[in-house]
């Protein structure tokens, strides 16, 4: 069965399930290389549990710029957790997609030139809000350490901090227009999928030789 982290929610049900099972988990382990940290879905398990509850069609929160920079990327990691197995895409599509995804170097480089730590984008963030005096305060007191863990605070949060009651303001609202940005790449992400034709997204290989070629032609893809 495998880690619970990375398992298909079918095979963690034990119920019926094919290869797609494997698309499920790639997908988690693509979305772990295109942010640059072989922990991520890890360290996300240890914020929040809900996150990996893949069973009740929970997934890993994906960062908003990785959304923003790579949105082929992502679609195609949306499309192969599907929580319904049969709509997964198979190997044989995703090669010649991920091949076009070269968004998975470019972002790397990205990351590395503009935000070397998910503290460095959250720095970011803080001083174009003019709040980057607080920054030590919200990894301290709130053990805020990255964007995404800033989305996730409420005004309660910040009143036990020594931030201002005007800064508090100015800080709510970024996170709003952050979490806004968000929902709005996300809907049109899913506007878009919705509008292909299904019968790309069933064709399933069924045989294990096939499987096995499949995925040495993904070894080859990210290797070349």
């Amino acid at each position: 069965m495998g880690t619970q982290l990375y398992c298909a929610p079918e095979v963690m049900m034990r119920q019926r399930y094919n290869e797609s099972a494997d698309t499920f988990s790639f997908s988690l382990v693509l979305l772990c290389l295109a942010v640059g940290d072989i922990d991520f879905i890890v360290a996300q398990a240890r914020k929040d549990r809900r996150r990996i509850q893949y069973t009740h069609g929970k997934r890993p929160v994906i960062p908003y710029e990785l959304e923003v920079s790579a949105p082929a990327l992502i679609q195609l990691i949306e499309e192969m957790w599907n929580q319904k197995f049969r709509k997964r895409p198979s190997f044989s599509d995703i090669v010649p997609r991920l091949a076009k995804c070269t968004t998975l170097g470019e972002f790397a480089l990205a990351a590395e030139d503009q935000f070397a730590t998910p503290a460095d984008a959250l720095l970011t963030f803080l001083t174009e809000c003019g709040l980057e005096r607080h920054f030590v305060t919200l990894l301290k007191a709130l053990r805020v350490s990255s964007v995404d863990d800033l989305l996730l605070i409420s005004a309660g949060d910040l009143r036990n901090t020594e931030i201002g009651e005007e800064d508090q303001e100015v800080l709510l609202k970024a996170i709003q227009q952050r979490q806004e940005q968000q929902h709005a790449v996300r809907t049109t992400a899913t506007d878009e999928l919705e509008g292909k034709d299904e019968a790309a997204f069933i064709a399933l290989r069924a045989e294990n030789d096939a499987l096995k070629a499949e995925i040495a032609g993904l070894k080859a893809a990210l290797l070349g």
